[in-house]
């Protein structure tokens, strides 16, 4: 399902590294899964794009988390969110949005709380961005 952007991030030079537990298993339309995993993928590709220099990193794992959800993490190691606009990432017509962050943030979360998840800007030590969404496990 991630061959596309396999070939994408290979042909900009950025390494996509992936990291899965096997274990988990998300209540929700996998095309939904990879339609919001492709759309932060692709904003971690714009930023690196515009990076300056160092690693060009893509990491995306995934995870359980406290609240018994499975957490989908993509990790990028661009020049980061500026914190005065990360309110406004996933708002489709805020005037301060980064470039190259268009409505597939809002309908990614649009379609992750429709499935009862979350999708989150987190915090990250040392260079870029960290963008997480939780979805309920299957039961």
């Amino acid at each position: 399902a991630l061959a596309p952007l396999v070939t994408d991030t290979e042909r900009s030079g950025i390494a996509l590294r992936r990291g899965a537990a096997s274990d988990l298993r998300i209540a929700a339309d996998p095309t939904v899964v990879e339609q919001v995993v492709s759309c932060l993928v692709r904003n971690a590709m714009d930023a690196l794009r515009r990076h300056d220099g160092g690693p060009r990193e893509i990491s995306i794992a995934t995870a359980r988390t406290e609240d018994g959800m499975v957490e989908i993490t993509v990790d990028d190691t661009g020049p980061g969110i500026d914190p005065a606009v990360a309110h406004a990432l996933f708002d489709p017509f805020a005037p301060d949005r980064p470039e190259g962050c268009g409505v597939g943030l809002a309908v990614s979360r649009a379609m992750v709380e429709a499935l009862g998840g979350r999708i989150e800007v987190k915090p990250k030590d040392g260079r870029g961005a960290v963008v997480a969404f939780a979805l309920p496990v299957a039961r």
